[in-house]
């Protein structure tokens, strides 16, 4: 890393840079969540995602095949871990490498998501999910998912990590293009909790992350209501508009199902086609 004193800046492989205490992150982002919910995880592993795979780690692989001229999967992996310590992240230990289901785990010794965090009961390491989810992507060379197992701020002695290219999006999508032929149902989605998106049947013109961020928002609120005046678990909710609707149902813990209904569709012929979707969205994750 090099200072240059006249720009007042670093300079670390050759991105501009600046130093910051690693308990900062970690604070940010627990104002961030209290602020507008869990779809302020999707964001943040969205947006960390994206960065890791335009960022030097992305420009590591493709030095490397321009050098050798092609790399294996467990080379290649081996320099990400090797870049996880140098970014400041943590250190990684055990690194276990399925090249045959593209999936890799390994645990990170002292993160920096956990740094002055505080305790929870559920992982928090969502900024490092999505850099690790955004490096894999690369690995694999298709995109890929990180979910965290264990998480120092759970008390663990470490956060242990999964990452995996996933596989059901072909599965998914055809269930979501059959309920789009549903009359009335223009578009259709699988969102997590946290606001990501997982399936969708929306044009890359409407922006269909900034939409799903949105519908977590709006599912996250349904469910702190539902939990603050103890009206039991949370199964869908509607928000109607004077163009049309939209209906979000839960498949499972993890995920929702989402629809864009057009004004004076037939409301019980989308329950049914919904609750349809929904049974054989759950098969699938």
């Amino acid at each position: 890393m090099d200072y240059d004193n006249e720009r007042g800046l670093f300079v670390f492989e050759g991105s501009n840079s600046f130093l910051n205490f690693r308990a900062h992150d970690s604070l940010y982002q627990r104002e961030f969540e209290k602020t507008i919910g869990p779809a302020a995880r999707g964001i943040i592993y969205s947006v960390a995602g994206k960065y890791s795979a335009t960022s030097s780690m992305g420009k590591a692989r493709r030095l490397i095949i321009q050098l050798i001229g092609s790399i294996s999967m467990e080379s290649l992996a081996n320099e990400f871990a090797k870049r996880i310590p140098m970014r400041g992240y943590g250190v990684l230990e055990n690194l276990k490498i399925d090249g045959k289901n593209k999936e890799i785990t390994f645990d990170i010794r002292n993160s920096y998501n956990t740094i002055a965090y505080g305790k929870t009961k559920e992982p928090i390491c969502y900024c490092l999910s999505g850099v690790i989810a955004g490096a894999t992507s690369l690995l694999f060379n298709k995109d890929s998912e990180c979910i965290e197992l264990k998480c120092r701020a759970m008390g663990d002695k470490v956060c242990t990590f999964k990452s995996f290219a996933r596989k059901e999006e072909e599965d998914l999508n055809k269930v979501l293009i059959e309920l789009d032929r549903i009359p009335g149902i223009q578009r259709s989605m699988v969102v997590s909790n946290e606001g990501m998106i997982r399936a969708s049947t929306l044009s890359d013109e409407a922006e269909p992350n900034k939409i799903a961020s949105r519908v977590g928002i709006l599912i996250g609120s349904a469910q702190k209501v539902s939990e603050e005046f103890k009206l039991g678990k949370f199964k869908c909710v509607n928000m109607f508009s004077s163009g049309g609707f939209i209906m979000s149902v839960r498949i499972n813990s993890r995920f929702s199902l989402s629809v864009l209904v057009h004004q004076g569709a037939n409301k019980g012929m989308v329950d049914f086609a919904l609750d349809k979707a929904r049974k054989r969205i759950a098969m699938v994750l």
